[in-house]
């Protein structure tokens, strides 16, 4: 009868042991990435905005700015589409650690939101926190959805046009579309730039959003035969250009 016990006693630690073992290993399995679908929707504005905040006064924007500013945007039909945390400023000044796309109904609504005084009150909290800041005045050329994932990178890139050979950037584009497509490089080049803010202005001629899968596939694709045979093409259609790589800032 001892032995029965002691064996029924063993089965039960062992038992005890492989389901611990089991939720170990579902613990210690790693999450998979996490995705972000966003709607972009045509007749809309879609407004890019650049932040510069000393981590310093991170917790003091948040609290004098942020919480108040976007829910009164709200109430004029502003959506947050995504914030973007900064990695790397190309061709400019580092004047951004944070960038994010914010969705308007249109301009009419925007407009009447800038005049808000509401509005005004907490702007002048902006201006005396951040170190920086400015906007561009995006329209969707047609109804389209992203999907932002994790441990990619997201490169804006602002282009000021060359007159004489902005067409060029077509050649460019068509040259390099097809090594992009085969190492996951995507384009989300269906804005036009319709305006920026008169108080923070920034407004290249050309918006492009660089979905690029990793560090390596961007290094892939600049020593790429088809970026170095077309390079030209490109550095002849641009007379500026503001880069701005960044990862979609998944909440925590």
């Amino acid at each position: 009868m001892q032995d029965v016990w002691h064996d029924r006693r063993n089965a039960i630690l062992l038992a005890v042991v492989l389901m611990l073992t089991a939720a170990a290993s579902v613990q210690a399995a790693p999450s998979p990435p996490r995705e972000a679908r966003i709607s972009f929707q045509p007749n809309t504005i879609v407004e890019a905005a650049f932040f510069r905040i000393d981590p310093a006064r991170q917790a003091e924007v948040h609290e004098r700015y942020i919480s108040k500013v976007l829910p009164l945007a709200e109430e004029f039909g502003m959506r947050s589409l995504g914030i973007f945390s900064v990695t790397h400023v190309s061709n400019g000044p580092e004047d951004a650690t944070l960038w994010g796309l914010f969705q308007w109904p249109d301009q009419a609504s925007r407009k009447r939101f800038e005049a808000d005084p509401r509005y005004l009150e907490v702007r002048a909290v902006r201006d005396e926190l951040m170190a920086s800041f400015k906007v561009v005045h995006l329209k969707p050329k047609r109804a389209f959805t992203v999907t932002f994932r994790e441990g990619h990178i997201y490169e804006f890139a602002g282009l000021w046009m060359n007159r004489t050979h902005a067409s060029h950037m077509d050649d460019y584009l068509a040259a390099t579309r097809p090594f992009g497509q085969e190492h996951g490089v995507g384009l989300i080049d269906a804005f036009e730039v319709v305006g920026t803010s008169e108080r923070y202005p920034f407004q290249p001629e050309k918006v492009f959003i660089i979905d690029w899968p990793s560090e390596e596939a961007k290094s892939k694709w600049i020593a790429s035969e088809a970026f170095q045979a077309a390079g030209w093409n490109r550095a002849l259609a641009i007379d500026r250009l503001y880069g701005v790589e960044s990862r979609f800032a998944f909440p925590q």
